[in-house]
């Protein structure tokens, strides 16, 4: 993932790309030489383990060095009791998961299988359990970390603590950007404590009918304390039958993704899906249990998982094999909401985005989008965030609901795409609001200039954020770890010349793009103050 489709940055391929070696897991001496060599000869440094960052912030461009971790640090030890564990950050969830598994343990954490720990530890670390058990970020109690020590004046590698301000800044600041993570320390479940859990994991093909019946589901059900429930919709795979190497492919020959082509994996063939991930861990009744509404919705299931099973047997199972859904550009938004249930109901929410989600799929665009309740008085989400709100940078812990909506297009498509998300976004509103009446948005836009727009809501406070920044400078004051845009507290002005070149090039497109005369059978005018004041200047 040695791109990005941010304008500016497409080429995110680093000069020199470092594989540090370690002989044992105290061994540091390849990383020294790397900041030393940083640090004499005015390069900054990207860190990578898994790389699964769409946008390619674990990566920078042909000036500068990405540290590549993804095999250095691979300890894996427990405490006596088997409690808490230390380990290295070079696994990926899959193979975590799998050790966590033979000692009957689990974590909440997310589900693609290719990421790698060292990055998903820092940005909370969000998956399926969220609601029974919180974030990944909520179980670490320690973290291995080589960053500036003002006291000796050099990087040096030290563990910090709970409750230390660089530990607060580094889990949820911005990855990679103060100093390098080589270890971690953390808590565990265990399947034990859970003998009642009862997962539901099933996939049935695209219908809009049945996305409306699990989102209303989701909406009735708020109330069971006890309960996780995640629907995903995924657009086909955009393989012809005859492209695929199997017409009738196996379960697991469709998530594996080992060889590309543009408009995919020739190897993968999979119809557009609703996928649902559903899990209560306690005292699971058949006769009450929101999982039995959601099982009658659909007649046919294409896969079915569905039964008591040991928590760490789900986290394992409902991993997906899969490196990345569309090798496409893409442009991304995420929304969240603290608003109840009865205001989306009032509002017909579930009709809304099961009408965005179906506009996008029969334009031929390709989408990937999750929804999830994340709310509630005894939901973990919330309650281990308001524990934690002093003890790491995540933000958003108050929200009740939380969606996705990724679109992927061919280049021709970019217009279409962009005005989707642009629609998208008025679901948010202070005056005909249909999610959520406060602007609490988490956007990942792709095309969007201002990097300072999407920091101001990529975090819930402004203060949190200044905070951040001051932190980000304390512990890296040679600013060796702002490798691309995407950092705390990068300064990313361009000199006046490229602006302007910039500027001149795309003048007509953008003057073409907002012309109100323009006919709309193409695309819908998107004209307003804001755009109209930035192509001005």
């Amino acid at each position: 993932y040695a791109t990005s489709s941010f304008r500016s940055i497409k080429d995110m391929n680093p000069k020199y790309i470092l594989y540090p070696k370690a002989d044992n897991e105290d061994d540091f001496n390849d990383i020294y030489i790397a900041i030393k060599y940083a640090k004499d000869n005015n390069l900054k440094i990207a860190i990578r383990t898994g790389g699964h960052q769409y946008s390619g912030a674990s990566s920078t461009d042909r000036n500068n060095i990405q540290l590549d971790l993804s095999n250095t640090y691979k300890k894996f030890e427990w405490n006596e009791d088997k409690t808490e564990l230390e380990i290295g950050i070079s696994y990926t969830l899959d193979e975590f998961a799998n050790k966590l598994e033979e000692n009957g343990s689990f974590v909440p954490m997310g589900q693609c299988e290719y990421v790698g720990l060292g990055g998903h530890i820092q940005t909370g670390g969000y998956g399926q359990l969220g609601r029974g058990f919180g974030l990944l970020v909520d179980y670490i109690t320690g973290i291995r970390i080589i960053s500036y020590d003002e006291t000796n004046k050099e990087y040096k590698e030290k563990w910090i603590q709970k409750g230390d301000e660089l530990f607060r800044a580094v889990i949820g600041g911005s990855p990679g950007n103060f100093g390098v993570i080589t270890h971690v320390r953390l808590k565990v479940e265990n399947d034990k404590d859970y003998p009642k859990s009862y997962g539901f994991f099933a996939v049935c093909e695209y219908d809009p009918k049945k996305l409306k019946e699990f989102l209303d589901i989701m909406l009735t059900t708020i109330d069971k304390d006890d309960f996780d429930y995640c629907v995903t919709i995924v657009s086909d795979s955009g393989i012809k039958d005859e492209e695929a190497d199997n017409n009738n492919p196996s379960y697991d020959e469709t998530y594996n993704q080992e060889s590309y082509i543009n408009r995919g994996n020739k190897n993968v063939i999979w119809p557009t899906m609703i996928i649902i991930h559903a899990y209560q861990y306690n005292g699971y009744d058949e006769a009450t249990s929101p999982i039995s509404k959601i099982r009658a919705v659909s007649d046919v299931w294409s896969i079915q998982n569905d039964s008591y099973a040991k928590v760490t047997l789900l986290v394992r199972d409902w991993i997906v094999l899969i490196r990345r859904e569309f090798q496409l550009q893409y442009i991304k938004r995420g929304y969240v909401s603290n608003w109840k249930a009865e205001n989306l109901i009032d509002t017909n929410w579930s009709d809304w985005v099961t009408n965005r989600i179906n506009l996008a799929i029969c334009e031929d665009l390709k989408l990937s989008v999750q929804i999830k309740y994340w709310g509630g008085e005894n939901s973990a989400f919330y309650k281990k965030g308001i524990e934690n709100q002093n003890q790491t940078s995540i933000s958003w812990r108050t929200m009740n609901f939380g969606f996705t909506y990724d679109v992927f297009f061919e280049k021709e498509k970019f217009q279409l795409a962009s005005e989707l998300q642009r629609e998208n976004d008025k679901c948010i509103s202070a005056t005909n609001p249909i999610f959520c009446d406060k602007d609490m948005r988490l956007l990942w836009s792709s095309y969007d200039l201002n990097l300072d727009y999407f920091h101001d809501r990529y975090y819930d406070s402004e203060d949190k954020y200044i905070e951040l920044c001051k932190l980000r400078n304390k512990y890296d004051p040679n600013k060796i770890f702002i490798p691309n845009k995407f950092c705390v507290g990068a300064k990313h002005e361009a000199p006046k010349e490229r602006l302007e070149d910039i500027l001149e090039k795309n003048k007509k497109k953008f003057l073409d793009m907002v012309d109100p005369n323009k006919s709309d059978r193409d695309y819908s005018p998107i004209w307003d103050t804001w755009c109209r004041n930035r192509i001005n200047k």
